[in-house]
């Protein structure tokens, strides 16, 4: 235990503000051109990963006493601010000429995953307080994933049999599952000022914004010409719920309170998914002020503004030239966006006076 007796003011932080920043970018030219046939084939890809996984913890515990002065406050805050922005783009542009066949063929593809898995927590365990001020307790969580993978292709044949076949796709994957928490367990507080309020506050921040785009165009030109084109997006983005691997489990916990009736150790954690997305404030067999000193105010308040914004894009186009001409074009977007969190607030077998 620690015993801690200033005269002023008790602040006790932890602060993250990890940053990942990351551009991936390819592009490529095939150019077959000759008196006989003429023969391109171009590919292009480029691939941005981003991964975070924090644990950012303010912790008074294991039977400390903390005393702050008459009319000083106490903080116990962790705050968290990850950021992953991750772009991925890539061109490629093929083209066959020649007084024979000409046979361009081009593909792109592009792919940004992004993952945010942290821990931020406040809490004040097994420990007793007095505080002159207020005593606030906070655990403020504000991850920000950014990505945009774009993928362009282009394919030009020309001669007395012109094919240009040209494929682009662009994929955005992100996933975020954060374990907030404020707390106090076990704990003794004792506000001894006459406007002592005390606050536990845990806010989860967290967005996603993801782009992406692929298009592709081909062109066949001659006496026969064939163009063919496909251009395709997916976006998958998730918050809660998701599968991140390298994460550290067993600090994934939070406090025993999803059934008190149920015989436990008072405040002993018990397991919570670990890939789920939960914000929690929590009061747990701890006792604030007495009869004769009460808190002017308690607060225990958890919220999430979790969001995610999408804009997912494809285009195909394919041009068939010639006496005999065919053009083929396919363009598709798949967009699959789900937030699902645990957002609690709980006093639990606790005095509050």
């Amino acid at each position: 235990g620690t015993d801690l007796t200033p005269t002023d003011a008790v602040t006790v932080e932890a602060t993250s503000t990890s940053e990942i920043d990351s551009i991936a970018a390819t592009a490529v030219l095939a150019v077959g051109a000759g008196s006989g046939p003429g023969v391109a084939i171009s590919l292009a890809g480029s691939v941005s990963l981003g991964k975070i996984t924090n644990t950012v913890e303010a912790l008074v515990r294991s039977t400390s006493n903390v005393y702050t002065g008459s009319g000083h406050d106490m903080v116990v805050r962790a705050t968290d601010a990850s950021s992953i922005s991750g772009d991925a783009g890539s061109g490629s542009l093929a083209v066959g000429a020649g007084s024979g066949p000409g046979v361009a063929v081009s593909g792109a593809g592009s792919i940004g995953i992004n993952e945010i898995a942290n821990v931020v927590r406040a809490s004040i365990s097994d420990s007793f307080v007095e505080i002159g001020g207020d005593l606030l307790v906070e655990a403020i969580s504000e991850s920000e994933v950014s990505v945009v993978a774009v993928a362009i292709s282009g394919a030009v044949g020309a001669g007395s049999a012109g094919i240009g076949v040209s494929g682009a796709g662009a994929v955005a994957l992100n996933e975020i599952a954060n374990t907030v928490e404020a707390s106090l367990i076990n704990a003794d507080i004792d506000p001894t000022g006459p406007l002592s309020a005390v606050t536990v506050n845990a806010e989860d921040r967290s967005t996603i914004t993801a782009d992406g785009g692929g298009v592709a165009l081909s062109v066949g030109a001659g006496s026969t010409g064939v163009g063919v084109a496909v251009g395709g997006t997916v976006a998958d983005n998730r918050i809660g719920a998701v599968d991140i691997d390298d994460v550290d489990t067993d600090n994934l916990q939070v406090s025993g309170i999803d059934d008190p009736d149920t015989p436990q150790d008072e405040g002993a954690p018990v397991p919570l998914g670990p890939l789920e997305h939960s914000v929690r404030a929590l009061v747990i067999n701890t006792t604030i002020g007495a009869s004769g000193a009460r808190a002017n105010a308690v607060e225990v308040t958890a919220s999430s503004t979790a969001r995610i914004d999408v804009l997912a894009v494809a285009g195909a186009a394919g041009v068939g030239a010639g006496s005999v001409g065919v053009g083929a074009a396919l363009a598709g977007v798949f967009s699959t966006n789900r937030s699902r969190g645990i957002v609690e607030a709980a006093v639990v077998n606790s005095e509050v006076w």
